[in-house]
């Protein structure tokens, strides 16, 4: 009777760590720049604010509990997150050589 208890709690541990990280992220999953373009003002507020919320939950996370995997796939939604965050906040990044390409550019124009 004890052993049936046991491998029952064993085995839902199990299946809780295999499956609660993935539970967790399933609440903003990313969005395509076409979805990203169709969604009106308030629409791209209410996914910033749902994404800003997400992104205070991970804070939250005690992050030296989780797996190595895990940890990776708390960094790579974040890195998703700010991507989609820049995209509706119209941040444009431009990088190192492209600055001095558009100043080269210009030198060259006038």
């Amino acid at each position: 009777m004890k052993r049936k208890l046991f491998t029952s709690i064993l085995a839902l541990a199990a299946f809780t760590l295999v499956f609660g990280t993935s539970a967790l992220a399933a609440g903003t999953e990313p969005m395509t720049k076409e979805q990203l373009n169709s969604l009106t003002e308030e629409q791209a507020q209410e996914r910033a604010t749902q994404l800003t919320q997400r992104v205070n939950e991970i804070k939250d996370i005690k992050k030296n509990e989780l797996s190595k995997e895990d940890r990776q796939e708390v960094k790579k939604e974040l890195r998703e997150i700010k991507k989609e965050l820049d995209f509706l906040n119209n941040k444009l990044t431009l990088s190192v050589g492209a600055v001095i390409i558009i100043v080269l550019l210009i030198i060259l124009i006038f």
